[in-house]
Order: C-alpha cells, then sequence, then structure tokens
C-alpha cells in the first residue's frame, strides 16, 4: 500500500512501476484462486479475491491515463516535455 501512498501523493514514477508490477502479479493470483475454486475451495473467498484483485489491475491501469502522464511529468501524445 505504500506505492499508492506515493503516486498519490507525490509523483514518483518508480512507485508507479511498482504498483504495475504488483498488479502483474495480481494476475497470478488469480490464477491461483481459480484454480481453488475449481478444487473446490469457499466460493465467496476466492470471488473476494478476484474482485479484489480486477480492481487492484483497474486502478494501476488508470495510471497510464493522460492526466496521470502530466502528473508524473511524463510526455502526453509526443507534446514536447515542459
Amino acid at each position: 500500500m505504500t506505492s499508492w501512498y506515493f503516486t498519490a501523493r507525490k509523483p514518483s514514477a518508480a512507485a508507479k512501476w511498482v504498483v504495475v508490477v504488483f498488479a502483474a502479479l495480481s494476475v497470478l493470483g488469480i490464477g491461483g484462486n481459480i484454480l481453488t475454486l475449481l478444487r473446490g475451495g469457499p466460493v465467496f473467498a476466492v470471488l473476494l479475491g478476484v474482485v479484489v484483485s480486477l480492481l487492484y489491475i483497474a486502478a494501476a491501469v488508470l495510471l497510464f491515463r493522460p492526466d496521470a502522464k502530466i502528473w508524473f511529468g511524463e510526455q502526453v501524445n509526443g507534446d514536447d516535455p515542459a
């Protein structure tokens, strides 16, 4: 959760990429949750884990919107850096 603090409070490109790596790892978590479900695991807990992972991934994707790029000081659509 500290990486989210540094992406929200202070523009840190390193923290942005840490969030992206954690989001990529959560894809593995979704796979593990599906395997648990197929083996007869608790349905509610598995579905909740999948929903949490999907929300984390969605939040990480939003870090690449044009307004987020401005926040991180990156170029937007080929504009000259300020």
